[in-house]
């Protein structure tokens, strides 16, 4: 990642804790001139990630938007799953978690099916677009409760329940952020709940995170990044931080995305 980008990122935290920023605060804590404070600011304006004001820039709470998620990324997100997918063995029992690069996952599985290379698999999952790709070619169950359109999922105290019951050999989760002094994150408090219960009652958690989330922050952590049995991110994230990851144990597999080899490609409506 540039430094640009490192930068607004950074002051994206800040401004998530403080809501506003002064130009000449930006540029006090980040050691920077105030014409860069500024440049960076008016970026992250027409980025959408912040409102300018004269002086400053505000917070602005970002809708979390299946679809416009879903359009970010791909290339990275498609060589996550399809190497994530090959964990997956004959006779398993899964859950695909709701995100946009498990959704991607989801296509793989479908693809290796297709092939021959898998069977009696068995699919739980709280995601109707995961249903809606897996359900012509293996067995479904989708975890119901309270239904939430902009991500296209189920989640609430009837879904932490019925996992309470169940036992899977694997689980696939997304991530909004994470980092090795907060674990894995999510954006909001339901999600985290629902995915802090997935990593108990599965045998594997995988973790599959593009490498722009290393870059993030967010509101909650749901477990630390040694309490999940590996993460999956593409070969965008920098050699430094990787190295951090592995001296301190964590499985973190970096993807070569441009040398990955596209995967077979589903037609999905909703």
């Amino acid at each position: 990642m540039k430094n640009t980008e490192i930068r607004k990122n950074q002051i994206m935290e800040q401004l998530e804790i403080k809501r506003k920023l002064l130009v000449s605060e930006i540029a006090d804590i980040f050691e920077i001139s105030l014409p860069t404070a500024r440049r960076i600011c008016n970026q992250l304006e027409k980025e959408h990630r912040a409102v300018r004001f004269h002086g400053g820039i505000r917070f602005v709470k970002r809708i979390y938007s299946f679809d416009t998620l879903d359009a970010e990324y791909n290339a990275e997100k498609e060589a996550i799953a399809r190497k994530a997918c090959k964990l997956i063995q004959n006779n398993q029992n899964i859950f695909l978690e709701s995100g946009t690069t498990v959704k991607h996952l989801a296509m793989a599985l479908v693809s290796r099916i297709e092939k021959g290379e898998l069977a009696h698999i068995t699919v739980f999952t709280n995601s109707l677009v995961n249903l809606e790709i897996l359900e012509p070619v293996c067995k479904v169950t989708v975890i119901g409760g309270f239904y939430r359109p902009e991500s296209r999922d189920f989640c609430g105290i009837f879904c932490e329940r019925m996992i309470q019951t169940l036992r899977f050999n694997i689980c696939f989760l997304g991530a909004d952020a994470l980092n090795i002094k907060d674990g894995i994150m999510e954006m909001d408090i339901e999600s985290a709940r629902y995915n802090e219960r997935l990593v108990e009652r599965s045998d594997q958690s995988i973790i599959l995170a593009h490498s722009e989330k290393f870059h993030k922050h967010s509101l909650i952590s749901y477990c630390s990044v040694h309490d999940v049995s590996a993460i999956y991110t593409d070969s965008g994230l920098p050699t430094e931080i990787v190295q951090k990851y592995q001296d301190v144990g964590v499985n973190l597999i970096c993807v070569d995305v441009k040398h990955s080899i596209p995967s077979l490609r589903l037609s999905y409506h909703r």
